[in-house]
């Protein structure tokens, strides 16, 4: 059992031609080749794979004794040639530079408060242009709030206790809603 990784460069009018083996992989080849796979028992009919690239594999019981690799146009190509069947692991590399870019917010709206009566509600609109938006419940407050879909009723949501601030990434509209029994002091900090 042998198997072989080989790198050739191929002329495209001349070809080039590869021993024996049952098993064909081709790891690289830039555009697409002929594959002949010439066999030495009397009858038997030739391996032929027209126009296939890389990443194909061929396995045939039947081993091929020569194999003879065609291109319409010169390249460089790697081919894994066995007498197993052998898996290949696809390897990835990149070159070049990879970069990340945090776009921050264009506008950065002051904090603004409002004294939030109990069994009430503050709606926030949807907003497009928002990328986050920070609510505080203010160390004032009687109580804790919660943050809510729009109308979603009494004590529904994520509760945000007295002294805690949360932020929210996203376009929608909510409600921040208090049912503490007093008046709650509400800042809200948005970032479009």
């Amino acid at each position: 059992m042998t198997t072989e990784v080989i790198a050739q460069s191929i002329t495209a009018a001349l070809g080039a031609d590869f021993g024996q083996g049952s098993t064909l992989y081709i790891k690289t080849a830039a555009s697409p080749l002929t594959i002949i796979g010439r066999r030495r028992r009397t009858g038997a009919q030739p391996v032929k794979l027209t126009n296939v690239g890389a990443g194909l594999k061929f396995r045939t019981t039947d081993r091929w004794e020569t194999l003879r690799v065609t291109t319409t146009v010169d390249q460089n190509i790697e081919l894994i040639i066995s007498d197993d069947d052998v898996d290949v692991a696809n390897a990835v590399s990149v070159s070049g530079v990879a970069s990340v870019s945090m776009v921050g917010p264009a506008t950065l709206n002051a904090s603004t408060s409002q004294v939030l009566a109990t069994a009430n509600a503050i709606a926030r609109a949807q907003n497009l242009n928002r990328k986050s938006i920070t609510v505080s419940n203010y160390t004032g407050s009687t109580g804790s709030v919660f943050i809510q879909s729009t109308a979603a009723g009494a004590s529904k949501g994520t509760e945000l206790q007295v002294g805690q601030s949360v932020q929210i990434t996203g376009t929608y509209a909510f409600d921040v809603r208090n049912d503490s029994g007093g008046n709650c002091t509400i800042g809200f900090y948005e970032e479009q």
